[in-house]
């Protein structure tokens, strides 16, 4: 008689593929964040401590995340609020760094105060 085939290879199957982006990352509120793949999360920060929200080849992003209790839905919650974001950044015109600060919001335009060095250029928004 013939000789047995072998059994068939059990390769595993590939990984699917990535999926594109579907629009900016971002965060609101206290934290609720918005991934660059369409996912989403609650960020529970400390108190006074600053945290790496974006580490990317010649770009950082770090914020300071600060406690409060705040009332959402009739509900008590002891959350904690992103306050300050700080970029710094490889550019064709040189080292961005950039400040923003939510404590300096202006009571008449309700925008909060930043600014930062563009190439050793100062600017402000």
């Amino acid at each position: 008689p013939p000789p047995t085939p072998p059994p068939p290879s059990l390769s595993p199957l590939p990984p699917p593929p990535t999926p594109p982006p579907t629009g900016a990352a971002g965060s609101k509120g206290d934290p609720h964040l918005r991934l660059g793949h369409g996912g989403e999360a609650d960020f529970r920060g400390r108190n006074q401590t600053r945290f790496n929200f974006l580490s990317a080849p010649r770009v950082s992003v770090n914020v300071l995340t600060e406690d409060g209790t705040f009332r959402v839905h009739g509900a008590t919650v002891n959350g904690s609020w992103v306050t300050q974001a700080h970029v710094v950044a490889s550019t064709v015109a040189g080292m961005l760094h950039f400040s923003y600060w939510a404590a300096k919001i202006s009571a008449k335009t309700l925008i909060g105060w930043s600014n930062g060095t563009c190439g050793g250029r100062p600017f402000k928004l």
